[in-house]
């Protein structure tokens, strides 16, 4: 039988709490856990004394709760617009026995930046790489990584276990593997090591959409691409009237940059042939020009282009 004063005390906090406003609320919360060890021992409903409390003191008092019955209490999800207290708070979450992952869940639905140190300790947590990705989806946070830190995580991941496809594929479509400078690396500058985490060659679309220009127009010679780059690729990105503009003035050059890389000129007067024909403007009439001076492009009396 129920103390017949802890009875009248909780019949009336429970009438409170029915009616309480944002105000009296606060009464309603400080009152439940003022009481809270008695009416447990007294047996009243554990999930409804956590109702009545304010979520900072069902944090506190999480395991007696837990111990008592208490259900629907989801921590985490509890306290998703405060992302800080979920940091500062990790460790207590996990030694509370919740899934490193469900409250990694309430950091993702956040804008929230976390930092390596962090990362790492969530990974040692046991927060499933897959998950951890999620974190690095939204630009505000990735951006404030460069291309060693990015890739530090990225090992550390797949050290976890983290298959490279589903690393590959989180890279290629976040904003993080959007990023010039990112992709630079992968593909021109350290692919090798990027090829301990990611496939590099799944970069190179991109890298081309970044870079190609420079090796059309005269910036960097075809000898200068990276190994993973191939010339016909670069050629083949752009419509025949785009290398024309490019080259503005120098086909013969760019023919010979092409030619003394190993690739035949041949296939640069089948397509002028095919895209362009009769030449209009005055820099496809010079590209015609070289390319007869290459002896790739014969002239007829008619006009026409022929190779």
């Amino acid at each position: 039988m129920k103390n017949i004063i802890i009875s009248i005390i909780w019949d009336e906090l429970t009438e409170r709490f029915k009616e309480a406003d944002d105000i009296s609320i606060e009464d309603v919360n400080h009152d439940t856990v003022k009481y809270l060890t008695l009416f447990l021992a007294e047996g009243y409903d554990a999930t409804t004394i956590a109702q009545m409390m304010e979520r900072h003191d069902v944090f506190k008092y999480y395991p007696i709760l837990k111990e008592h019955g208490a259900t629907m209490i989801d921590l985490p999800e509890m306290f998703s617009d405060d992302p800080d207290f979920i940091s500062k708070n990790f460790d207590t979450f996990i030694n509370y026995g919740i899934p490193a992952d469900d409250v990694i869940k309430a950091l993702v639905s956040e804008d929230y930046f976390i930092d390596e140190a962090d990362l790492e300790h969530y990974i040692k947590k046991g927060a499933t790489p897959r998950l951890i990705l999620k974190i690095f989806e939204k630009e505000d946070e990735v951006y404030e990584f460069g291309c060693d830190a990015v890739y530090r995580l990225l090992e550390k991941l797949i050290a976890q276990g983290c298959d490279k496809k589903i690393v590959t594929s989180w890279l290629k479509s976040s904003e993080t593997g959007k990023r010039w400078e990112i992709v630079d690396d992968i593909v021109e500058y350290r692919t090798e090591k990027w090829s301990n985490v990611v496939f590099p060659e799944q970069f190179i679309d991109r890298w081309i959409a970044y870079n190609a220009e420079d090796y059309i127009d005269g910036t960097y010679s075809l000898k200068s691409l990276p190994k993973l780059v191939s010339y016909d690729t670069i050629i083949d990105h752009f419509s025949m009237a785009e290398i024309i503009t490019m080259t503005s003035g120098r086909m013969y050059e760019f023919i010979d940059d092409y030619r003394n890389v190993g690739g035949d000129p041949n296939k640069l007067a089948e397509r002028f042939k095919k895209e362009i024909g009769k030449p209009k403007s005055t820099f496809e009439k010079a590209a015609l020009r070289d390319m007869e001076d290459q002896n790739l492009i014969v002239i007829p009396n008619d006009g026409s282009s022929q190779a």
